[in-house]
């Protein structure tokens, strides 16, 4: 048993260690770019480390206002020690994801082993997150989403073992970590209640014998959730939500109601999980969510996966017990469907749930599944897959074919998974780096003008990117005085020493409206396939 542990462990470390490493390598490269609100989180740490408040002034605020709404902040209290690590730059920035992305993997090896009592769909579960395209791409960037479904599966973890090993600590804990997860997403508002819910349901009886540390759990919870419930009178709490409804105001109830009814179908869809992904879904347009031509799964996944929900919802003990097909079909007995584990239950509402934070928003951004709103759907999907893989070999007594089965099952993921690697590190930063995409140029942009700041009197930067003051602070927190987000159209003056970086598209219009102007190009900022991003210089008289 001892000598099981150790090689179950070994495999563990391996795949954790794995899983790192896809996530760590080449991380300020690839996404290329950088995103406003990887700068936005970075910059309020760093707020937070050296002066105690955000940037706007507030101390140690729960919701940060960032862009005109208002952000959770554990993913920035979070990243607070990294900055005090590495500085205020991109790799500390993206850094934080990769280790919460990792702590995933652990995670779900844990989780899955709470649930099913099984080394072999734990580590299949935690091999395939560590591969997983959808917790990678997350797991590479700077923003909040990733820390929802990696604390939402610590709250699980946590409250499983308290309820199976009557540990009341640990359930006390779980609630403490639920009201931490109510701050990584918006779309946690109103998931973690709905989770929370679920838990009390199925497990009533086990809290009721465990009602004191359950008791002061949900007070605990409650009084963390207070800063959320002040916050929407205030309209704080929503205004995020609410900048991203815009379009769906605009609808009347029945539209609204239909294309909720189609955005929660899709993302059911083999095209959405296992073909295209985010990136391909007919009315999708923003490039930075995932990778061209690869579902957030991996099309061997689809087989999988329905084999492990028949397995969740037949197979009354997955601990390992053998099964021939003959005895499988002569002993199942359809009324096994009435008789679902809780665990089992679990695992399928998450499922149902998982659609929730695109389906609240139906017309934003063009609508349909986002893999930033239901991102919580990468944990239970990678169980349900090693389900299959246990429900597969479980069908066969000899050794041999169940080694060859896995085997076989392990190439054909690896091929893809090689596959993807090749895509998201050679292919992906050169049609994902420009508006739609990770928004490249703001650095080169801020450092050049940074150089140059004691030569002119205005440095004007095209507000060619979402909220541009951000990269002022994020790259030149302490220089660049005479940084300016605008158009020459608005700043420019022949009276002023003057530098402007703009677009070639815009460049190009505004001479032809201004016949008398010439552009004297300083510095050219290329685009990773090698396109003009931006051309800094002077507008002066022919």
């Amino acid at each position: 048993m001892k000598q099981k542990s150790i090689f179950v462990t070994s495999i563990l470390v391996f795949i954790i260690m794995m899983g790192f490493f896809i996530r760590f390598f080449n991380l300020t490269k690839v996404p290329s770019g950088f995103f406003c609100d990887e700068a936005s989180i970075n910059y309020n740490a760093y707020s937070i480390l050296t002066t105690g408040k955000d940037e706007f002034g507030k101390t140690l605020p729960i919701l940060f206002r960032s862009f005109g709404n208002f952000r959770p902040g554990t993913s920035i209290y979070f990243s607070v020690p990294f900055v005090a690590a590495f500085g205020m730059n991109e790799f500390s920035s993206r850094f934080p994801s990769v280790v919460v992305g990792t702590i995933g993997i652990l995670l779900i090896f844990l989780l899955a082993q709470l649930l099913f009592e099984s080394s072999i769909i734990s580590l299949l579960s935690a091999f395939f997150l560590a591969i997983s395209p959808w917790e990678i791409h997350f797991s590479r960037i700077g923003q909040e989403n990733i820390y929802l479904p990696v604390f939402l599966s610590l709250s699980l973890v946590l409250f499983l073992f308290g309820i199976k090993k009557k540990n009341g600590i640990s359930l006390f804990v779980s609630f403490i970590s639920f009201g931490i997860t109510l701050y990584t997403y918006v779309v946690a508002y109103f998931i973690v209640p709905l989770f929370i819910l679920l838990l009390i349901i199925l497990y009533a009886k086990n809290l009721w014998r465990m009602k004191r540390f359950f008791l002061i759990g949900i007070i605990v919870l409650f009084l963390m959730a207070i800063p959320l419930i002040n916050g929407t009178s205030s309209g704080e709490t929503m205004a995020r939500f609410n900048d991203a409804s815009t379009a769906n105001q605009q609808k009347t109830t029945q539209q609204f109601e239909q294309k909720a009814f189609i955005t929660y179908v899709d993302h059911f869809s083999y095209d959405f999980l296992f073909k295209n992904g985010d990136i391909g879904y007919v009315t999708h347009f923003i490039t930075r969510f995932s990778v061209r031509g690869f579902g957030e799964f991996y099309s061997i996944q689809f087989p999988l996966i329905i084999l492990g929900i028949l397995a969740l919802f037949s197979l009354q003990k997955l601990k390992g017990t053998r099964y021939s097909l003959w005895h499988y079909i002569k002993c199942y007995n359809f009324k096994d469907m009435f008789r679902i584990k809780k665990e089992a239950v679990l695992l399928f509402v998450w499922i149902i749930f998982y659609p929730l934070g695109s389906t609240a928003v139906p017309f934003t951004d063009g609508g349909g599944p986002f893999a930033t709103r239901s991102i919580i759907g990468v944990i239970p999907f990678q169980i349900l897959t090693a389900l299959g893989i246990f429900f597969i070999i479980s069908l066969f007594k000899n050794k041999v074919f169940k080694i060859v089965t896995v085997s076989v099952i392990l190439v054909i993921t690896l091929v893809s998974f090689s596959s993807y690697l090749e895509s998201y590190f050679t292919k992906y930063p050169l049609y994902s780096s420009d508006f739609w995409g990770w928004q490249y140029g703001a650095k080169d942009i801020v450092t050049f003008f940074k150089d140059q700041e004691n030569n002119y009197d205005d440095l004007v930067m095209i507000p060619e990117f979402n909220a541009p003051d951000i990269f002022f602070k994020f790259y030149a927190p302490k220089d660049c005085s005479k940084c300016i987000a605008g158009l020459p159209e608005t700043y420019y003056n022949p009276a002023k020493r003057q530098l402007f970086a703009v677009n070639p598209n815009y460049l190009q219009r505004y001479l032809e409206l201004n016949e008398s102007l010439k552009f004297a190009n300083l510095k050219t900022i290329y685009y990773p396939d090698k396109t003009i991003a931006f051309e800094i210089g002077k507008f002066i008289k022919k």
